[in-house]
């Protein structure tokens, strides 16, 4: 791309100065779609879902959103698989000075579950993080509990022992942020991170997005049962 433009300037460099600025301006425009293209996330035509391809990328979008609620909309359920990457994002949001008036539900995978009858289909690193980032998340709340109460931040934390195919986020604006598991093509079980997030925005009503806000409804749902 660089040697391409290079070379188109060298070539207009023989031509008189009004020439060069109106030949300039398609390719300068060119240049500026393929970095647009190449670096800012890429929305679907159809239906205006949001691909991260990062768990990393995640967050900066998502905290925007919960910095910017509005009153009548501070409620985030979080649907986790161990919550190993959501409570280590989320955590440190929740002790910020500015973060109040939240309700806030966590869902966990059961450790007992992971252990026991999902066994074969999970990793046996997945009980163990379930059962950490449990026990982190208790911890945070005995330790924070008089802080949390006083910028009326409640926060309950759930197991569920169902099959975890999806996990996200649910905002209370309506917006769902909202990934798949996937099966190692090695193990044979689940594993880590290999589907992107798709985000969902409460005003996107098309066809697609019923869809997928409809999938993620019904799991999460699936999920308050234990």
């Amino acid at each position: 791309m660089i040697e391409t433009v290079q070379k188109a300037i060298e070539f207009l460099g023989s031509y008189p100065l009004w020439v060069r600025i109106v030949a300039a301006v398609p390719v300068i425009s060119i240049v500026a779609l393929v970095l647009l293209l190449l670096f800012v996330p890429r929305s679907d035509a159809e239906s205006g879902l949001l691909f991260i391809n990062d768990i990393n990328e995640l967050w900066h979008p998502l905290s925007k959103d919960l910095r910017s609620a509005k009153n009548g909309q501070k409620r985030l359920e979080i649907l986790g698989l161990t919550l190993y990457a959501a409570w280590g994002q989320i955590s440190p949001w929740l002790e910020e000075p500015d973060t109040r008036d939240w309700e806030i539900d966590v869902y966990c995978l059961s450790p007992v579950a992971a252990r026991g009858a999902l066994a074969p289909l999970i990793p046996t690193q997945w009980g163990d993080d379930a059962e950490s980032k449990s026990q982190a998340i208790t911890k945070f709340l005995a330790g924070h509990k008089g802080d949390l109460e006083a910028r009326n931040v409640n926060i309950s934390l759930h197991h569920y022992s169902s099959f975890p195919a999806v996990h996200g986020f649910h905002l209370g604006s309506g917006k769902i942020y909202m990934s798949l598991a996937r099966w190692s093509t090695s193990s044979g079980q689940l594993e880590y991170g290999a589907h992107p997030y798709e985000v969902i925005a409460f005003t996107d009503q098309s066809a697609r997005a019923k869809a997928y806000r409809a999938a993620f409804m019904n799991w999460l749902q699936r999920a308050k049962k234990g």
